[in-house]
């Protein structure tokens, strides 16, 4: 039977979050801390085929000029090098997240679940913090100005499709440099995201909450090349 991995780390992180809160662990809440439970049930589901900071295997084969290349948080190999799973997290603290950063996570994603990949985003934090995330208009309207949708559902778990550009600069930044380091790799017009319900599903306003989208590529993938990206900016 398949497992339900975006319930399994929703659960298992939120509640590992609620147990290290409930030992007033919470000043040491960060990405790399949420690395301890995600690692864990990777590798316990996978019998240890888990392994963490993994160079991306499609974008590190595209990359021009100098730099570190992309890792990927998490991933759980079957016959190496193919990538079974691959996991992103985020975690909202004193500081929010840039949106940009969570468009290029899910765009990195993307890439993997095109091989096969099944992939994950992981977004933690208390739910004061990421209500005003979700409520942010530029998280809250999506990417374009063509179709206002929000980024990511985070009230529904049915399946949700996002567009990656054209891309308003004013609401969400510049990613053009990001993918002009990847000239000849194509990129995906649109991802498929599904939310599984967080843990806890309802909390206090300073209490912790755990979400967890699946993230897949569309059977019939339109694309733009990474050069081109320039050309979808709105302005």
């Amino acid at each position: 039977m398949d497992v339900n991995y975006a319930k399994l780390l929703a659960r298992g992180v939120g509640a590992w979050v609620e147990y290290e809160w409930a030992c007033d662990h919470s000043g040491l809440f960060s990405e790399k801390y949420l690395a301890q439970p995600i690692g864990h049930i990777l590798a316990g589901q996978s019998k240890n085929r888990a392994s963490a900071e993994y160079t991306h295997s499609v974008l590190s084969g595209h990359m021009k000029g100098p730099g570190k290349r992309p890792a990927v948080d998490f991933v759980v190999f079957g016959e190496y090098p193919k990538v079974e799973i691959a996991v992103e997290s985020k975690w909202l603290g004193k500081t929010s997240v840039a949106i940009a950063d969570i468009v290029w996570d899910l765009v990195r994603l993307e890439l993997l679940a095109n091989e096969g990949a099944r992939s994950f985003f992981v977004l933690g934090g208390k739910r004061r913090s990421l209500d005003a995330l979700f409520a942010n208009p530029a998280f809250a309207k999506g990417t374009t100005n063509r179709y206002r949708r929000p980024f990511l559902r985070h009230d529904s778990n049915t399946l949700h499709t996002i567009s990656i550009g054209p891309i308003d600069k004013k609401r969400l930044g510049t990613l053009g440099p990001m993918f002009e380091k990847f000239p000849e790799l194509k990129f995906p017009c649109s991802i498929v995201t599904r939310r599984s319900a967080p843990f806890p599903e309802h909390t206090i306003l300073d209490g912790y909450q755990v979400y967890v989208w699946e993230i897949s590529s569309l059977g019939n993938r339109s694309t733009f090349l990474g050069r081109d990206m320039e050309n979808r900016f709105s302005y």
